[in-house]
């Protein structure tokens, strides 16, 4: 019953129910094919499979440098409970059938997950588009825990440039995100409260590479702070924790706000550098 219930937990988001309906109508899809058919950011894609494969319902395995996922074996019938919510979903819901319009479109267009690292999917009004050169460039912000400065760093780059860049984010020893800085970044107009926490090492066992690689530790902490193996360029940009900071919640949660905006200024000079 405990894996029921955390099963429906899983599914009670609809880019996750995208996804898992998608990969079910493919049978094999990369995480790369995903995130272009379903036209979702990278770092969202992989937060998705992520908390999919955990949960069992959908497995993976490696084919040269990329990661396919398909339907968990127990949960694959068509009469299986997972089975039964992916048809109702699809009767209930257009998106469904729209996101598997797009995947027959894609696939007689001839592209496939080699292909596609080379272009992009784009989204597709009446699943009809052009592909284009991808030239974003993939930065990955690590600290400790990967519950405040790295989250915040990469929400502010994937919305202030996403055109340029996809950012992902990570951690040492993934926690729990910060609740304050969840509250500050809503102030802000981000909802990063489903967010979840990564380890840069699964990063690194999946063979994910960067073109740069933004370690936000504080300067105390920078030795403890990972770098992603196998990285281009590496950049240190010492930011306060904003677990550490001291006073009433008021205070702290005014801290967290000035942590926030040192960072969102940091990225926005960033951007600049790259334009």
């Amino acid at each position: 019953m405990r894996d029921i219930i955390e099963e429906l937990k899983t599914l009670a988001d609809q880019n996750r129910m995208r996804i898992l309906s998608l990969i079910w109508e493919a049978e094999d899809l990369c995480g790369c094919e995903v995130e272009r058919i379903l036209d979702l950011k990278q770092s969202n894609t992989s937060r998705q499979l992520h908390r999919l494969y955990s949960a069992g319902l959908i497995s993976s395995y490696k084919k040269a440098q990329w990661s396919h996922y398909q339907i968990a074996g127990r949960h694959s019938a068509e009469d299986s409970l997972v089975g039964q919510i992916v048809a109702l979903a699809r009767s209930s819901d257009d998106i469904y059938r729209e996101d598997i319009a797009r995947l027959q479109d894609y696939r007689e267009r001839g592209f496939s997950c080699q292909t596609i690292h080379k272009w992009v999917y784009p989204k597709m009004p009446q699943g009809k588009g052009v592909y284009m050169s991808n030239k974003k460039k993939k930065v990955l912000f690590v600290c400790i825990h990967n519950s405040a400065r790295s989250q915040m760093a990469e929400t502010f780059l994937n919305d202030l440039a996403g055109d340029r860049f996809e950012a992902e984010s990570a951690g040492l020893e993934p926690g729990t995100l910060n609740p304050l800085v969840v509250q500050a970044m809503g102030e802000a107009g981000y909802d990063i409260s489903g967010n979840s926490t990564n380890s840069v090492f699964e990063f690194h066992k999946e063979k994910r590479s960067y073109d740069i690689v933004v370690a936000v530790c504080s300067k105390e902490a920078e030795e403890r702070c990972p770098i992603f193996p196998g990285s281009g360029q590496r950049l240190h940009w010492p930011f306060d924790d904003p677990s550490s900071t001291q006073g009433s919640e008021e205070e702290r949660l005014q801290a967290t706000r000035r942590i926030r905006d040192q960072i969102k200024a940091r990225i926005e000079e960033f951007i600049a550098e790259n334009g």
